[in-house]
């Protein structure tokens, strides 16, 4: 999803404060967490997804008067956001190749693929893979202003079932 690259200030109520993955998140608790986007962007040598959070309840992208964007999502889900396009995360080659977007690509995923240690010929073992199976999850989106209720206290609002009506579906089968 794309957002206008003002709302850079990030919150968030999940596992923190470091990236995490779900065969890397001993180090990370739970909590509420605030950064920015560019805090939250790892430069590894090879350019790659990076800087994911999990088990997050609620995340707020906003601009420094807190205005902006909550995302409240139905069940936790993982999330990162940054200022690169995903097409040119995965073209680059190096760090310097890569071109800083004007705009935050924000990312909300159901689940992620583990880490693995790829980088010294170690796959993924299997229980942290990510296998085709149906699954559904939706998320509320939530405009958030300064000088009105937080997102932390809009999160905690209860919406109830029938409010999150827009729900993703895969119906990728193993």
């Amino acid at each position: 999803m794309g957002i206008n690259g003002e709302y850079d200030q990030v919150a968030y109520y999940g596992r923190g404060p470091g990236e995490n993955y779900a065969d890397s998140q001993q180090a990370n608790i739970i909590d509420i967490w605030r950064s920015t986007v560019d805090a939250m962007f790892e430069n590894y040598p090879f350019p790659q997804n990076n800087g994911n959070r999990q088990h997050v309840r609620w995340t707020a992208l906003t601009n420094r008067h807190g205005n902006g964007l909550l995302v409240v999502p139905q069940r936790p889900i993982n999330f990162s956001a940054w200022h690169y396009t995903q097409e040119n995360i995965h073209a680059a080659q190096h760090c310097n190749e890569l071109q800083r977007s004007d705009d935050i690509t924000l990312n909300l995923d159901h689940q992620l693929l583990g880490l693995g240690s790829n980088s010294w010929g170690s796959e993924v073992l299997d229980s942290w893979r990510v296998w085709f199976r149906d699954f559904s999850y939706g998320f509320t989106l939530l405009p958030v202003s300064g000088g009105e209720a937080t997102a932390q206290s809009l999160a905690s609002y209860e919406f109830g079932a029938g409010f999150f009506s827009t729900n993703l579906h895969s119906e990728n089968k193993q």
